[in-house]
C-alpha cells in the first residue's frame, strides 16, 4: 500500500500523461484541502478564532508541514509531467518555489498585505498547471521514458 502510493504521488522518474496528471493533482489538492480545515478546526474556538499562543504555533507547526508536503507531491507529480513533454524539471522547480512562497501569503494575506504580490505568484502558478494540464506529451519514447499511453 505505502508503496503504491509513492509510486503514484511520489516517484520523480518516468513520464505522467495529461489525464493521470490532472487526477493526481486534483486529488491531492481536495486532500491538502481537507487537512487544512481540520487543522483550522482543532486550533480554533466556536469563533473560528485562535484562542492562545501555543494553539497558534501549533496552527503553524501543521500549516508548514502540511504545505511542505503539498508542494513536495505537486513539485514530484510536475516533474514526470515535464518529462513526458520532453523538458527537464527546471518548470516544476520554479513552481515548487512559487507554492513554498503563495501558499502562505494566500493563507495569511491579511497579515502580510501584499494583495498584488499574492495575486501574481497564483496566476503564474495557474498558468504553469494549464500548461502542464493541456499541452500535449512527446509521441513515443523520449529520454525519460516510454510514451505511457502506450
Amino acid at each position: 500500500m505505502v508503496q503504491k502510493i509513492f509510486d503514484t504521488f511520489l516517484r520523480k522518474d518516468g513520464r505522467l500523461n495529461r489525464w493521470r496528471y490532472f487526477k493526481r493533482v486534483f486529488s491531492i489538492g481536495l486532500v491538502f484541502s481537507l487537512l487544512m480545515t481540520l487543522a483550522d478546526n482543532f486550533f480554533s474556538d466556536s469563533a473560528g478564532n485562535i484562542s492562545s499562543f501555543s494553539s497558534l504555533g501549533g496552527y503553524l507547526i501543521a500549516f508548514l508541514i502540511l504545505c511542505t508536503a503539498y508542494a513536495y507531491v505537486v513539485y514530484c507529480l510536475d516533474v514526470r509531467r515535464l518529462h513526458d513533454l520532453g523538458k527537464s524539471n527546471t518548470l516544476a522547480l520554479v513552481r515548487f518555489a512559487l507554492n513554498v512562497i503563495a501558499i502562505p501569503v494566500v493563507i495569511f494575506e491579511s497579515l502580510f498585505q501584499y494583495d498584488t504580490l499574492s495575486n501574481i505568484l497564483l496566476v503564474v502558478g495557474v498558468l504553469i498547471g494549464l500548461y502542464l494540464i493541456f499541452k500535449r506529451g512527446t509521441v513515443g519514447a523520449n529520454q525519460y521514458g516510454e510514451d505511457p499511453l502506450t
